[in-house]
């Protein structure tokens, strides 16, 4: 790598480059030129600075203010430890040339109020040990009057003598999401649980459900599916994701936690897939595996449980002592595993063949049933009923298949006896806004989600009818489309190498 100069005569030295990690050392980089007027060792003995956001590792970062503040942590990196009685100080610029940075940036941002933003210690970062790297918490809090969703502009700026910045500002980006819609509807009212086809369908399409007052329908959202495979290295069950499933995990900070921020819990299925390895066939020392293995992936990727689908497992080989007899209490002593594994996270139970609660134990080591399964969702076409100390609110009320049409309709009457009875749960399943046969979308399918299956259900338990759809998300696209207008004639999921990663 070639090593230029500033013309201010600061030599800015590989090791500089390479140690902060703010440029590949296996490229050239510009940063001016000496001009000769100084001693290359009087440059030396200056020190270089970067301030950027710690989360990010960048000096442009952005915020999401889903609550009245956000912290925030910024971080000064220097090229080396700063000599004894060093000080610096953060603040935001106030006087920050707004205009010219929309200009170069092709943005229209507006300055967020200044009075919004403390730092800690008062902006003074603390030189502990004259360490080269020091951090500093930032808090900003909630501004009257701001417009929903548009950017406003924070430029956080550096006073310390003795530095030269690489960057002149941390910039960060905020905006106000306080005031969009979540999925809260009321505590005593029925909530949805809806599963994705994730093979074909982006879970991004949960928030294109929509009440006319703005809430959204739909309270977890179901990715289907992982699946419960035999490792024939380990001889032992694991988790194992399709590359449509792993995608989701692996960008699913553009994919899954929007819908996280606005109250939508998010849920792995777990399937069987064709070998020895199930749901319903674990011993009790293969559950408590298995189910560790589950917390650390729900830990890992930020999302909320899982949920249990027992189907499509071979008889397994009893002589391995990660494997049972195929069996109700089986399936029971996994959920109660995974729950003890991961208390903080969801457990459910898609009810059927042996995870159908009916045919479970009530107590496991004296915990209730109702302790370690917290949502039990019907087949389509039935219902759940509580077992142990369960309630009607662990319970579904109607379970509807949106791809093949089976299930019913959410009519009024059936959401009025889910008051009635006190049910806590509708669910629906793989939904599909470019559902096609042969490469041919049916563009009708979308829109009859909406109207016809799920009816005038919404608007008797909430108050408020469901939106016909508006846009929809296609496979691997953060892009919002609008519903019916930009549905192709023909579509299929991209291939897996034009899937981008975020």
């Amino acid at each position: 790598m070639k090593t230029k100069y500033f013309k201010s005569g600061i030599l800015v030295a590989a090791a500089w480059l390479c140690a902060a990690a703010f440029s590949s050392c296996s490229e050239d980089v510009t940063v001016g030129e000496w001009n000769g007027a100084e001693s290359i060792e009087t440059g030396l003995s200056q020190t270089g600075a970067l301030l950027q956001d710690a989360a990010s590792g960048k000096s442009n970062a952005s915020v999401e203010l889903w609550t009245a503040t956000h912290t925030a942590d910024l971080r000064l990196v220097l090229t080396k430890a700063p000599a004894e009685g060093f000080t610096a100080r953060a603040k935001v610029d106030t006087e920050y040339d707004i205009a010219q940075y929309n200009k170069a940036n092709g943005t229209a941002y507006e300055l967020y109020p200044a009075d919004k933003v403390t730092f800690a210690n008062d902006g003074l970062f603390a030189a502990a040990e004259r360490s080269a790297e020091m951090t500093l918490e930032m808090t900003v809090a909630v501004a009257e009057g701001l417009v929903a969703g548009k950017g406003y502009l924070i430029p956080v700026a550096l006073e310390a003598e003795g530095v030269v910045l690489k960057e002149s500002h941390c910039f960060y980006v905020v905006k106000d999401m306080t005031s969009m819609p979540t999925c809260y509807k009321g505590d005593d009212l029925p909530k949805g649980f809806l599963f994705f086809e994730v093979n074909d369908a982006n879970p991004l399409n949960a928030l294109t459900f929509e009440l006319e007052d703005g809430r959204l329908l739909w309270d977890v959202v179901c990715l289907f599916s992982g699946n419960i495979n035999h490792h024939p290295d380990r001889n032992a069950p694991f988790l194992k994701l399709n590359p449509q499933t792993q995608y989701w995990m692996d960008n699913n900070e553009v994919f899954l936690q929007p819908l996280r921020k606005r109250g939508i819990k998010v849920l792995m299925c777990v399937l069987g897939n064709h070998d020895q390895a199930g749901v319903a066939q674990l011993s009790d020392y293969g559950c408590r595996m298995f189910a560790e293995e589950l917390a650390r992936f729900c830990e890992t990727y930020n999302i909320d449980g899982v949920c249990f689908d027992d189907e499509y497992s071979n008889d397994p080989d009893l002589s391995n002592p990660y494997y049972d007899v195929c069996g109700a209490h089986r399936a029971a002593r996994l959920a109660y595993e995974c729950k003890k594994a991961m208390p903080d996270k969801l457990v459910a139970s898609y009810s059927y063949m042996t995870f159908k609660i009916d045919f479970w134990p009530t107590e496991i080591e004296g915990q209730n049933i109702a302790e370690w399964c917290d949502i039990a969702v019907a087949d389509y076409g039935s219902t759940t009923s509580p077992c142990g100390n369960m309630t009607e609110k662990q319970c579904s009320g109607i379970s509807m298949e949106f791809n093949n049409g089976s299930g019913g309709n959410f009519i009024a009457s059936t959401a009025q006896s889910m008051l009635n009875i006190g049910k806590g749960w509708f669910m629906g399943f793989a939904p599909d806004p470019l559902k096609n046969y042969n490469g041919s979308v049916y563009k009708n399918h979308w829109r009859d989600i909406f109207v016809n299956r799920l009816g005038k259900g919404p608007e008797t338990l909430y108050g408020s009818p469901l939106k016909a759809p508006t846009h929809f998300y296609k496979f691997a696209d953060t892009t919002r489309y609008n519903y019916p207008d930009d549905v192709p004639a023909r579509y299929s999921r991209p291939a897996q190498s034009e899937w981008p990663n975020y």
